[in-house]
């Protein structure tokens, strides 16, 4: 009879074991295609820990662009709002906001998008009304209101990082590094810290300069987080805890490795097997990482670096989505992780929604001309300083996380 117990015993702890095993492989993420309109491609700029998402679809019924803040939180409609104007029914191009980012309050901040008339101004949009910003190219918004941006510096080729208090009207320019050019920063917290780079240069020209350590901005001062042991690297995003993601160079800059930092600490957090370099790009507040993952040579992978261990995400994906996920570039608070894939067809933007959770309709983007709200046309007359179209304001998600220009 004993005998007999311990051989069910064994048998239902085997059952158990590799019922564990299958549950690990599970897939853990839907995929909801988020970039496309048709013949058309949208471009998102980001997303909050709601699910909302914002982004510019630059030619509607070939009529003009808009901005627009799609509904991708669990369980969403796909609904598209525009958040600016597009042009006029009878075809007359108003003024085309392009967003940079939302906060968990709902605030978004952008920029006139290319084609916008003279005098147009970046802009705060807070409930519907669209507030002009005074002179500087908004990145990201605090849910406290604090704007982090950058705005040309004193001298030619110049760029200095701000913050912007909304409650206060005071902007404060962020210290730099010393030769410093141009002052690049990426990401804030509900703190007030902020992260990013710095190029520098000793002959102030931008053609001989080169990519500072990652950086913190923290009570007005500057921290240097150095490296893995090589000479650039790039901070991307900080969480509400302070812990800090990015990529930084190695031992005799072999190679670009993601990092966590961390209690005055920098984390190497390697590389999936086989590749030579990695790159962070989100933290959410559970400390769950997104980047991508390189060979030497060919297509990047996505990266999901939990608990220690860092995954490949098209692991855990829903079988027979069609997705490979290239680049992740961020992830909130629910799981969600917005990010770039290859599809059927072609490559787009991608919103994943962990598998507990309903996932989104995907976006029902308008396919005629869109008339500009009332408090859009407000701000096309109140004019301000004019932004110029810059490298800056145009960059994807994808491209800000990475640090590059294009």
């Amino acid at each position: 009879m004993i005998k007999r117990l311990l051989v069910h015993v064994c048998v239902a702890w085997v059952s158990v074991a590799l019922f564990s095993a299958r549950s690990v492989a599970d897939p853990l993420y839907t995929v909801t295609s988020i970039g496309s309109t048709g013949p058309g491609v949208v471009d998102i700029y980001g997303f909050n820990n709601a699910g909302q998402i914002v982004g510019y679809d630059p030619a509607p019924g070939q009529s003009g662009g808009y901005g627009f803040v799609y509904d991708g939180s669990p369980g969403g409609t796909g609904a598209v709002t525009p958040i600016g104007a597009a042009a006029t029914p009878d075809g007359i191009l108003g003024l085309r906001l392009q967003p940079a980012a939302i906060n968990d309050r709902g605030q978004i901040v952008g920029t006139p998008a290319q084609g916008s008339p003279a005098g147009s101004t970046s802009f705060l949009e807070t409930g519907g009304q669209i507030t002009p910003l005074p002179g500087f190219w908004p990145i990201a918004i605090s849910d406290s209101g604090l704007i982090l941006g950058q705005k040309g510096g004193p001298i030619p080729d110049s760029l200095e990082g701000v913050v912007y208090n909304t409650a206060t009207g005071a902007t404060q320019v962020l210290p730099s590094p010393t030769h410093a050019l141009q002052t690049w920063p990426t990401a804030i917290n509900n703190a007030g810290e902020a992260v990013g780079n710095a190029f520098i240069t000793t002959n102030g020209s931008i053609l001989s300069a080169t990519l500072s350590h990652p950086l913190l901005f923290k009570d007005g001062t500057l921290i240097d987080l150095g490296t893995l042991g090589g000479s650039s690297g790039n901070a991307t995003a900080i969480n509400d805890r302070g812990e800090i993601v990015g990529w930084a160079d190695t031992a005799n800059n072999a190679s670009g490795h993601a990092f966590l930092y961390r209690n005055g600490k920098m984390i190497d957090l390697g590389t999936l097997p086989g590749d030579a370099s990695s790159n962070a790009s989100g933290i959410n507040s559970a400390g769950q990482i997104v980047g991508s993952s390189s060979p030497q040579s060919g297509p990047s992978r996505g990266f999901l670096y939990a608990g220690g261990v860092m995954k490949d995400l098209n692991q855990l994906l829903v079988p027979g989505s069609g997705w490979t996920v290239t680049i992740p570039f961020a992830i909130n608070n629910l799981g969600q992780i917005l990010a770039y894939g290859i599809g059927p067809g072609n490559g787009d933007e991608v919103l994943l929604t962990p598998s507990n959770l309903p996932a989104p309709t995907p976006p029902d983007y308008p396919s005629t001309t869109i008339t500009p709200e009332p408090t859009s046309l407000a701000l096309y007359a109140l004019g301000g300083i004019v932004v110029a179209v810059r490298c800056r304001r145009r960059r994807s998600v994808a491209a800000r996380r990475q640090g590059r220009c294009w």
